[in-house]
């Protein structure tokens, strides 16, 4: 017969979130999270990797331990036979049960090589037991439910969202996008939604403030008399430095005879992009004409390397 411990690790490689719900303790945090937010997150990831075509989800754990901030904590991956682990779990136990179960991001397991390691599952900060909201998590808040109700207003309004609206918008609410944050692996509620219309903007932005090198640059196009490698050379490598992210092509989708581009059904005035979506096009027609790698950049890079670093103390 199975022990308690045993049928858990069980049900975690049978992606079981129901068995877990009966087997893990009512009343105890796990991940830092009351067990039934934490349950209802491995429901989640575990129904989003049984839609997963050509996967095999015969997942086995493999024992192992962490290989950076907790190297004394054992646990397991959970990892099928094309060496792709789903999750890597640190198990904090006694004799007879589990009295944590967290994601590790740098397991190492035993005698089993790990090739691919999906993200698995996360929390929020205002899920997590010992959350204290500070003075700074509640301004945040009121400015990101600023945010989203400045720009929804905009959409509904108008319809279609301006160059002038856009790039002052985002100015004023970038600074959400907090790096720090992220690279500590803090994620807020509070900031989903702005941080999703920051994400959608960031690109469009950069191409409405690119706009007007565009123009200069299609000035220059259009008044090359033939067209050919040797003609566009000069002009397709200054193109490349300057407007490097967009020589790709046009990567929205267009309604010319409306005038608007759509960004995940939002609609953006295409006119305000009017010279950066022709030059794109352009750009992406002779793309194999563009030198790789670029000789300015190149240069540049070359020149950075021959700096003298000596006065800098390190």
């Amino acid at each position: 017969m199975l022990t308690k411990k045993q049928l858990i690790i069980t049900a975690f490689e049978n992606l079981d979130a129901d068995m877990l719900e009966v087997l893990l303790n009512d009343g105890q945090a796990y991940q830092d999270v009351p067990k039934d937010i934490f349950v209802e997150e491995l429901r989640r990831y575990f129904t989003k990797i049984k839609t997963y075509e050509g996967v095999d989800l015969n997942f086995k754990a493999c024992k192992g331990h962490c290989g950076s901030c907790n190297k004394e904590k054992t646990g397991y991956s959970f990892i099928n036979s094309e060496n792709v682990s789903m999750m890597s779990l640190i198990f904090d136990e006694t004799e007879d049960d589990y009295t944590d179960i967290y994601k590790c991001g740098s397991f190492s397991p035993i005698d089993k090589e790990i090739e691919t390691e999906w993200s698995s599952i996360s929390f929020y900060e205002e899920d997590k037991v010992n959350y204290l909201p500070t003075v700074k998590n509640f301004q945040d808040e009121r400015l990101s439910n600023k945010a989203v109700k400045e720009i929804e207003t905009e959409i509904e309004n108008e319809g279609i969202l301006s160059a002038d609206f856009c790039v002052e918008w985002y100015q004023n609410y970038d600074k959400l996008q907090n790096w720090s944050e992220i690279f500590n692996g803090k994620t807020y509620r509070y900031k989903k939604e702005v941080k999703d219309y920051i994400s959608k903007l960031s690109f469009v932005v950069s191409m409405m403030k690119a706009e007007k090198l565009a123009y200069k640059y299609w000035q220059e196009f259009i008044n090359i008399p033939i067209i050919s490698e040797e003609s566009i050379k000069d002009w397709l490598i200054r193109c490349d430095h300057d407007l490097h992210n967009h020589i790709y092509g046009f990567p929205y989708e267009s309604d010319f005879k409306h005038g608007y581009f759509l960004v995940d059904n939002i609609k953006f005035n295409l006119l305000d992009v009017y010279y950066i979506q022709n030059l794109s096009e352009v750009l992406l027609k002779y793309f194999d004409w563009i030198p790789y790698p670029n000789p300015i950049t190149e240069k540049e890079d070359q020149n950075y390397s021959n700096d003298d670093f000596s006065d800098f103390p390190f």
